[in-house]
């Protein structure tokens, strides 16, 4: 056999022992890819990392009288780590994709990756626990979704922001009641007691802080409902909710709500 046919057998064996999409290999190599920007972030992330398969045999390192090795489980429990097999080294792909060059935290390694199996665990999970890795992980993450949007098919994006946009509106109207349901329930409650609803002064500067008595009793129950609270200080300027000519309304509905169950009951009863 020819040397250039062996170079050829032995690029085979290696590229069947490690999963990656068909490209360039200094793409796939993480000491030679480009810098990573905006430009390019896309492209990269869909090659997708640089991992051995199952049945790669790692070589093995001595460390005093103990043989060492990487271990395909790392790949299977962290998405992030790649693996390249001229440096026997790992890298973290989160980082590469954000455009970090040193692809470990902590000084563990450089742009050169991370060797040196003796308590590799701990170090990755260091590596996982820091605050940069797990902005790096959450910004895959963005990138990934934004990815798998884009490749959807234009009528199922249209379909996922109706559907976004129809629960956002069912959450509106929900708040709505349930924002009307407490200001009914201030006025039902001031009708009971026969006590004015309103104040001759109901702006902010007000005497003595007192707006009167719907008003203050509304923020008070406000006070205990973060939500409703946000809801109520997000109203529009020209909202009616709580002006006098709705607070008359309300009190109209109310009272005929009780006139009509008082004939009701006089209907229902024996009179004779």
């Amino acid at each position: 056999m020819s040397t250039s046919s062996s170079s050829i057998a032995a690029g085979a064996k290696a590229a069947s022992s490690f999963s990656a999409p068909s490209c360039p290999s200094i793409l796939m190599d993480p000491t030679k890819r480009p810098h990573i920007n905006n430009d390019n972030r896309q492209h990269f992330l869909s090659i997708g990392r640089f991992k051995p398969t199952p049945r790669f045999k790692f070589p093995t390192t001595k460390d005093g009288k103990t043989k060492r090795a990487c271990q395909f489980s790392w790949f299977q429990k962290h998405e992030f780590i790649e693996y390249l097999e001229e440096k026997d080294a790992l890298f973290c792909f989160d980082y590469c994709i954000i455009g970090k060059r040193n692809p470990w935290v902590h000084g563990e390694g450089s742009e050169d990756g991370i060797c040196g199996w003796k308590n590799i665990t701990q170090k990755i999970d260091c590596h996982v626990a820091s605050a940069a890795q797990k902005a790096a992980m959450s910004g895959v993450a963005h990138l990934r979704k934004q990815q798998a949007n884009r490749a959807k098919p234009i009528n199922e994006q249209i379909g996922d922001i109706k559907k976004m946009e129809r629960g956002k509106c069912a959450k509106e109207r929900l708040l709505n009641r349930e924002g009307l349901k407490m200001i009914l329930s201030v006025i039902l409650w001031l009708a009971r007691q026969g006590l004015p609803l309103r104040e001759h002064h109901e702006l902010d500067d007000s005497p003595n802080n007192n707006r009167g008595n719907f008003l203050e009793l509304l923020q008070f129950k406000l006070e205990d409902d973060p939500e409703k609270k946000q809801w109520f200080d997000s109203l529009p300027e020209n909202s009616t909710y709580v002006l006098p000519p709705m607070q008359n309304m309300f009190i109209q509905i109310i009272a005929d709500q009780v006139r009509a169950a008082v004939l009701q009951e006089l209907n229902d009863g024996d009179l004779d």
